[in-house]
């Protein structure tokens, strides 16, 4: 049966007003409250009403009132995302459970997912004009239909000015967060949507008795005034520790043995971790002539280049401490880029070494540990623009940007529409976002992308019961010498105030690429494991006074020979969806320092417009 006309309660109010809604919502795009009954949802596109619609002649009689206004109310099996998507109207009715309602029709369109409606089931058609930013433009005419005949129209607020963000991120890691702060230090306003219910991502520090242990990335290596600057306008300027001097002494476990090496090349031939025969092949390289592939490994690479035994003992312990990886599966070009455009502009890396200037490397921590930093990047955010605890419900793309909605810390509903979607989410989180089946095929490219578990052992120990000196970074292990562990970390070595007085810090790596089951050990298994490497190492005796345990389900991601077609399809999925980009370690690369300034560089970019 047709449903009647329902008449209007008042006359057409002009352009200036909202028929439907008296204001307009301060909120973003979504469900302002936990209550599924009264939720405003903000859109964008303004259109003026048809002069025949205002003309329209209407009676009691053909229209009986509702004592409350029109509901629209639509369900998730009964909306599709175009122009025809609601299931029912309601006179003053509470909606039933498991409905989202809004008074506003091309609210359902924006938030539920695609299903074809029954064409005997009441729709709402809209006409959809982008016009200027102007408050008599903050409306929408909506008509609804049933059976194919209108049976009433609807003005509603869209309010661009109040509810347009520039941008939505997913992720307030440090990619997430660096994008974040340079757009809002712009004056842009933008929300990060995090799962978690701390700003960081990977950056963890614990305080604990004077103790302050890392178990993500332990320091920050910085380069030149550039560097120095976006720390500056983060307000860590002053708070900059930098490295020790005797951390610039790193150790290579070699036959039982720690070799020491520094930034000077002369410290590896003085030294007797490479044969006379490995150092000899080592120098040659400087006559070796270009060769390779795109595609060529870290392996492969380095013994064309320098020989097998400089990189089994030099280079395959330097993979595993930076990337946990296997150097026989990394791609040279994707992994250290550097190395390979040596030999491409300078013919020999050992001369691009040489030839290129001093760029100020430095490394740095920070007073309260790595947090520090996350939590001075996340300092301007700490408003609506945050949400912790949160888990993104929905994405969708429009011609004029992306809706997304999502579920807060305490249970409520929220949405917001963006000119840009910014995903800094670790790439084995993206199948998990509600993404449309269509994009997420690009996604899939990359389930195959490898980022082997880590498990992060960190120990305090007097003084006293640690026979070596510590006076380096840490070591590192080949993958001949097939001990158990990556290597160990000398962290109070390196910086002050790591430990209290009379104690010091070791913090070791198990797993990654070479030896991923290690990871997955029992604590005490781990524990066992510990004991026997560095007693045999740094001559420890007897049971640390304070351990710490960080499990890594996914670690680094490996950049191996497909890296480059997945970037690619990245890139492609970015060209085609416009307003879309995706930033983080996964792809570029992993150092910490990196992520934080190509996302700065990215935030400004998208800030100026």
């Amino acid at each position: 049966m047709p449903l009647p006309r329902v008449a209007p309660e008042r006359p057409e109010r002009s352009k200036s007003a909202c028929m439907v809604h008296r204001r307009c919502p301060r909120d973003s795009m979504g469900l302002s409250s936990g209550s599924r009954h009264s939720s405003n949802f903000s859109l964008r596109s303004q259109v003026s009403t048809p002069p025949e619609e205002a003309t329209r002649p209407a009676t009691a009689e053909a229209m009986p009132r509702c004592t409350t206004p029109p509901t629209l109310t639509a369900t998730a099996d009964s909306v599709r995302n175009d122009s025809t998507f609601v299931k029912g109207i309601r006179c003053g009715k509470p909606p039933s459970a498991g409905t989202l309602t809004s008074r506003y029709p091309s609210a359902a369109r924006s938030i539920l997912p695609r299903r074809k409606v029954p064409s005997d089931k009441v729709t709402v058609s809209a006409s959809d004009q982008r016009g200027a930013k102007s408050s008599q433009k903050c409306f929408i005419k909506e008509s609804i239909h049933t059976n194919g005949r209108r049976v009433a129209n609807l003005r509603v607020s869209r309010c661009p000015r109040s509810m347009q963000l520039d941008a939505i991120i997913l992720g307030a890691g440090p990619a997430g967060l660096a994008v974040a702060n340079a757009m809002v230090r712009q004056g842009a306003q933008v929300k990060v949507i995090e799962p978690s219910s701390r700003p960081g991502g990977s950056i963890r520090t614990v305080r604990e008795e004077g103790w302050l242990v890392e178990t993500g990335p332990n320091t920050l290596q910085i380069e030149g005034e550039a560097d120095q600057a976006l720390l500056d306008g983060y307000g860590l300027g002053k708070a900059i520790q930098v490295a020790d001097h005797a951390s610039a002494q790193r150790f290579i476990l070699s036959q039982g043995k720690l070799h020491a090496l520094t930034n000077k090349p002369s410290s590896l031939f003085k030294g007797d971790l490479l044969s006379w025969r490995g150092k000899l092949r080592f120098i040659s390289e400087i006559f070796r002539p270009r060769g390779g592939s795109a595609e060529e490994t870290v392996q492969a690479f380095m013994t064309r280049r320098f020989g097998a035994e400089a990189a089994d003992l030099l280079m395959d312990p330097v993979v595993s401490g930076v990337h946990s990886g296997d150097p026989s599966r990394l791609c040279m070009a994707n992994s250290f880029p550097s190395i390979p455009a040596f030999e491409a502009s300078h013919r020999s890396v050992i001369l691009g070494l040489i030839r290129q200037p001093p760029k100020g490397r430095q490394i740095i921590g920070f007073p309260a540990g790595m947090q520090q930093l996350a939590d001075a990047m996340a300092a301007p955010l700490l408003t609506e623009a945050l949400q912790l605890g949160s888990m993104a419900t929905l994405i969708r793309q429009d011609a004029r940007g992306w809706n997304v909605a999502w579920r807060n810390a305490q249970g409520q509903d929220e949405g917001a529409f963006a000119k840009h979607l910014i995903v800094t989410a670790p790439h084995w989180q993206w199948a998990s976002l509600p993404f449309e089946e269509e994009l997420k095929k690009t996604f899939r490219e990359w389930e195959r992308a490898e980022a082997p578990p880590v498990t992060v052992v960190a120990r305090g120990y007097d003084r006293s019961a640690v026979a070596h000196p510590l006076d380096g970074f840490g070591y590192l292990i080949p993958g001949k010498e097939k001990r158990q562990i990556l290597g160990c970390l000398f962290p109070s070595t390196v910086l002050p105030g790591r430990t209290p007085e009379g104690k010091v810090l070791l913090c070791c790596f198990i797993g990654g690429a070479r030896y991923p089951a290690l990871a997955r050990q029992t604590d005490e298994q781990l524990r066992a494991t510990v004991d026997r490497e560095l007693a045999e190492t740094l001559g420890v005796s007897g049971p640390p006074e304070k351990e710490w345990i960080q499990r890594w389900d996914r670690a680094i991601p490996q950049y191996g020979v497909d890296q480059s077609r997945r970037e690619a399809a990245l890139a492609h999925a970015e060209a085609k969806n416009p307003g879309l980009h995706f930033h983080g370690a996964f792809r570029g690369g992993i150092a910490l320092m990196h992520v934080i300034r190509a996302g700065d560089a990215l935030g400004r970019s998208l800030a100026k417009g």
